[in-house]
């Protein structure tokens, strides 16, 4: 039997005493010039998935684990989106900019985030990708759903 999402976080999940260590979420504000422009991004992502159908629940979840971009409901499940923006498909584009490393801070980021919030425990969770490639005027627009499944 293949394991779940959650089954899996529970496998990452920060100790209990987490939070005692110092690892907290927080939200944060943009500052610098790459920061605003994910915000922009992430802006951008959760208003095309509200279109899709799915509900906003949060943005900008970070701590030093990791952070969730978006977080939204699709039905009854919950989404935790990673949104990537790039101008061009320079180095792969924006889909090159997802890779292993970044899946496993924002999985651990999950994990504390459902840790903290045990209301949203016992839902069926899954991590897509919204990826933003161009400028205003040609800009492309891909959802990709649970990329975290094998």
């Amino acid at each position: 039997m293949k394991p779940t999402l959650k089954q899996f976080l529970n496998l990452l999940k920060p100790s209990a005493n987490a939070a005692s260590k110092g690892v907290v979420q927080r939200h944060y504000n943009a500052q610098s010039p790459t920061q605003k422009l994910g915000e922009q991004g992430e802006v951008i992502a959760q208003r095309y998935l509200e279109q899709q159908g799915l509900r906003h629940m949060d943005s900008n979840i970070a701590s030093n684990l990791g952070e969730i971009d978006v977080l939204m409901m699709h039905g009854e499940t919950l989404v935790f989106v990673e949104v990537k923006m790039r101008k061009t498909a320079s180095f792969g584009g924006a889909l090159a900019a997802i890779t292993p490393s970044k899946l496993k801070r924002l999985r651990q980021a999950i994990a504390l985030y459902l840790q903290q919030n045990p209301q949203h425990a016992q839902r069926d969770c899954r991590i897509d990708a919204v990826l933003i490639q161009g400028v205003v005027a040609r800009r492309e627009i891909q959802w990709l759903q649970n990329i975290d499944a094998d």
